[in-house]
């Protein structure tokens, strides 16, 4: 375990919330906004599926993939010390973003990211900002990553919304009968009270809120955190206007 982690002045942002709810969606597209950032996906890192790794249900007859022990913490901590205090490597930063280039919804996100003008002035004006997104289901459970980000979203949904969009999704292994409500619900609610007093969370309703009205939503704060970070007080006209106009091009 890492002691008293640090940004290095880096940008990072931070994004958790309830499975199903376009976690890794959203960080695709914030990665194709922000095309010089690097991505630590939490489901790059659990363990494989092997008992000596986790822990076994009975009464559903399933290792419990929601438990904090099925993610593999240490080398997910090792690969995002690397991310923060160097430069990376081309070769690692394929070998972290692996994951999410196979995830479904490439249609979507093609549909809603930022057109090449609007990359090519963010990336003028910020790529000298490294950036981080820290994406997954328990990454506000860890303290020295929460504490990390600068940035925090959080993506909620209620009980039947999220059994449905489970339902809905093919797993492997497939979640068995009774594993949602005895395990994935009461999972996520223990994650809600633990977080629940942690200060500087942005939360949204992933059921009433469109997953691009979100995106968006945290493309302009993270545009206009870069903003600050260059320069604290805006000196420039550009500077000033930059929430209108990164409105504007979104």
């Amino acid at each position: 375990m890492m002691n008293k982690m640090s940004n290095f002045g880096r940008l990072v942002v931070g994004i958790s919330g309830a499975s199903c709810t376009g976690k890794t969606t959203l960080t695709k597209l914030l990665r194709a906004t922000f095309p010089w950032s690097s991505v630590v996906h939490q489901d790059a890192y659990y363990h494989p599926n092997d008992p000596k790794y986790h822990v076994y249900l009975p009464d559903v007859k399933h290792f419990n993939w929601d438990a904090k022990t099925a993610v593999d913490f240490t080398k997910m901590e090792k690969d995002l010390q690397t991310l923060l205090t160097s430069e990376c490597s081309r070769t690692t930063q394929i070998k972290i973003d692996e994951k999410l280039l196979h995830f479904p919804n490439d249609h979507f996100v093609k549909k809603h990211q930022p057109n090449e003008n609007e990359i090519q002035y963010l990336s003028s004006r910020f790529s000298r900002i490294p950036l981080t997104i820290l994406e997954g289901h328990i990454v506000f459970s860890h303290p020295q990553f929460f504490r990390l980000c600068n940035l925090k979203y959080f993506l909620r949904l209620d009980q039947a919304e999220l059994f449905s969009r489970r339902r809905s999704r093919v797993y492997d292994p497939p979640n068995p009968p009774g594993y949602l409500e005895k395990y994935v619900w009461p999972a996520y609610v223990s994650r809600l009270e633990e977080i629940k007093e942690l200060q500087g969370i942005h939360y949204f309703d992933a059921k009433s809120v469109p997953l691009v009205d979100i995106f968006h939503q945290i493309k302009q704060s993270i545009t206009l955190e870069m903003a600050s970070m260059i320069s604290p007080t805006p000196t420039t006209v550009e500077d000033s206007n930059i929430k209108e106009t990164i409105s504007r091009r979104g």
